[in-house]
This record gives structure tokens, sequence and C-alpha cells, in this order.
């Protein structure tokens, strides 16, 4: 059991070794997102947001940790032109 345990954590320290070796050897980034950058500073704390102006209801998408806003890209991209369509 200590070693199916123990080979476990070493497979996933292995994977997350080389996704970190790829980004930096890559440099790869997040891609930018789509929308108007919008920003509220509150005391200490800055939160940085993005619209994508459309008609109809508002709609918020969080990321996860790990994740960038530009994630969202196509599914917002794609709701958008779909309630244009709608109209």
């Amino acid at each position: 059991m200590v070693l199916k345990v123990f080979g476990g954590a070493l497979a996933l320290l292995a994977v997350v070794a080389i996704v970190l070796v790829y980004k930096v050897r890559t440099g790869a980034t997040p891609r930018d997102t789509v929308g108007a950058t919008a920003e509220v500073m509150r005391e200490n704390a800055r939160l940085v947001y993005y619209v994508l102006e459309a008609d109809g209801p508002t709609i918020v998408m969080v990321p996860s940790l790990g994740r960038s806003a530009s994630d969202f890209n196509e599914l917002a991209l794609d709701m958008h032109m779909t309630h244009a369509y709608d109209r």
C-alpha cells in the first residue's frame, strides 16, 4: 500500500515538474482576454475583470485556481454571437 501511494505521489510530482519545465522553457503565458478591461480598487485589493458588451442578462464567469480568464474566450464569444442572432 505504501508503495502505491509513494508511486502515485512520485508520478504526480513528475507530471508537475514536466509542466513547469515546459512553461519556463517555452515562455508559455495565457492568451489575451476578449472584452474591455475594467478595474476596481478597494483598500489594498485590486480586482481586474473583462466586459464583453451585449444585450440581455449579465453572466459572470469565474476561472478556478490555475486558469486564466482567457480560458473563457471561445465560450464568451459564442454566447455573445448566439445572443446577437436571437434578437
